[in-house]
């Protein structure tokens, strides 16, 4: 679906949109689309950011957004108009069976933030000359560049990727200066669609012939010859929508107009649903611990995730289009591609700050530390290198933020000097915070996680601290460290 769109030809709307909304009756004011039908998933992942910027002489209240793909854009939060102009400029179309990319993409006209682009020169170059070689290899037979549709005759090297450019937790501003604040890394993704065919049953003749003698006795009549769908809905690849329990469940005690079969032995159930495309031995999700949990002593409210409610009318998750829906001959999909992090050479991942008085960038500082490339060079950053990271921007002129590694940085919001920075025992991912306890201002940040793969594995240090949440108290004054 992320990459495949003839289902849902158009624009797409309102997907890919900034949208500003009436709070008080939910009425829409404005919207702008920052991709026209999304075949590369660069969804508006990070956050909006409200500040007050001086444009055209005026004290103008604003409301910016950072994308995936590397563009910042600028509006008028009350009108939507743009404050910096934006052109929609044309890109190739696609020539996927029943695909209709958007003929324009619209492109700020402020700088950038990351390359669009992968070619022989910027190719990592502390790869082996063997892998430049295989990458040789595939910039010649595919294609990269901004917004270039995927195919199934050749790969895509998308840069940024579907988890670079701006992200979750990547952006910050000044709300009164007019200072916004991007994390971003240059991640690239590689896509080759593939025709989407019905999966390969793993079983023996004997059993096949069972399964379809089951089928045509008990189900031709409603779902057709081959399951295509007929009066009931197609079940060619239901073992890839629908839990193993729940299919069971479904086959045992029917649903709707479909009578239950409670004759039908463990293993013939087994065997329709590796029929269908599932595997009844793997489990799709965790079930709920309905056990009473014991709260830690100290200011704990509650603990877990948000309770969930039953679904009323529960049904089985659809494994087709309804029949009054257009659907496309064939569908395609690919993978993420994400396994290419490290396509192009350093820098990886870096703060860039935008002055959006003046319509540009007013510095860059490499953050984040690699061991597997540089290792630790502080000038070229990591690759991946700000995923799952986030900032803190202060009112006296101090930003903080973390990167892989484990690393914790405060600059100097100013020019992007670092003033001070530490490394974590553990690495850290989600969004730090501030607050402030008998008058003392603290800076608190998540130390949790596994150092990944080209990370140095500080929690091996003699000196480590135990995962969980680490505080670091900002000084009162000058004289105070």
């Amino acid at each position: 679906y992320d990459f495949y769109g003839a289902d849902r030809l158009g624009s797409n709307l309102y997907g890919n949109s900034l949208v500003a909304l009436d709070a008080s009756t939910g009425e829409r004011i404005w919207h702008y689309q920052t991709v026209h039908h999304d075949v590369w998933d660069y969804d508006l992942s990070a956050a909006p950011q409200l500040l007050t910027v001086e444009h055209n002489g005026k004290e103008v209240d604003a409301v910016s957004i950072a994308t995936k793909s590397g563009f910042v854009f600028v509006f008028n939060r009350e009108t939507g108009e743009p404050l910096f102009p934006i052109e929609e400029k044309p890109f190739p179309a696609s020539t996927m069976p029943g695909e209709e990319t958007w003929p324009t993409q619209p492109i700020s006209s402020l700088p950038s933030f990351t390359r669009h682009e992968v070619t022989k020169e910027t190719v990592n170059p502390y790869f082996s000359d063997s892998i430049k070689q295989l990458w040789y290899k595939r910039i010649d037979e595919g294609k990269s560049g901004l917004y270039i549709p995927p195919s199934d005759q050749y790969e895509t090297m998308m840069m940024p990727g579907a988890l670079a450019g701006a992200n979750f937790g990547n952006t910050g501003s000044n709300p009164t200066n007019g200072m916004m604040y991007v994390m971003a890394h240059e991640f690239g993704s590689v896509y080759k669609l593939e025709k989407i065919e019905p999966r390969k049953p793993e079983l023996s003749e004997d059993r096949v012939t069972g399964v379809k003698s089951f089928l045509a006795v008990n189900c031709q009549s409603c779902h057709g010859v081959d399951m295509k769908g007929a009066a009931g809905p197609a079940l060619t690849n239901a073992g890839e929508y629908i839990f193993y329990s729940e299919f069971k469940d479904i086959i045992e005690n029917g649903r709707g107009l479909m009578p239950g079969f409670v004759h039908v032995d463990e293993q013939t159930i087994q065997d329709i649903y590796l029929y269908m495309g599932g595997n009844p031995r793997f489990f799709n999700f965790r079930f709920r611990n309905e056990t009473e949990q014991q709260l830690p002593e100290g200011p704990v409210v509650a603990s877990g995730g948000a309770e969930i409610q039953p679904d009323i009318n529960k049904a089985a998750p659809m494994t087709d289009y309804p029949e009054d829906v257009e659907k496309p001959e064939a569908r395609y999909r690919t993978d993420y591609g994400t396994d290419e992090e490290a396509i192009l050479g350093p820098p990886w991942s870096y703060m860039v700050a935008y002055d959006l008085n003046k319509g540009e960038i007013k510095w860059k500082q490499i953050i984040g530390e690699d061991s597997l490339y540089v290792q630790g060079d502080k000038t070229k950053g990591a690759p991946a290198g700000v995923q799952r990271k986030g900032m803190v921007v202060t009112s006296t002129g101090l930003v903080f933020a973390t990167a892989k590694g484990g690393k914790v940085y405060a600059m100097d919001s100013e020019n992007g000097d670092i003033l001070w920075e530490t490394t974590l025992s553990h690495e850290t991912n989600g969004q730090p915070c501030m607050f402030t306890l008998n008058g003392k201002q603290y800076l608190l940040v998540n130390a949790s996680a596994p150092f990944a793969p080209g990370s140095y594995d500080h929690s091996k240090k003699p000196d480590a601290l135990p995962k969980g949440y680490v505080a670091y108290a900002l000084p009162s004054n000058d004289n105070e460290k």
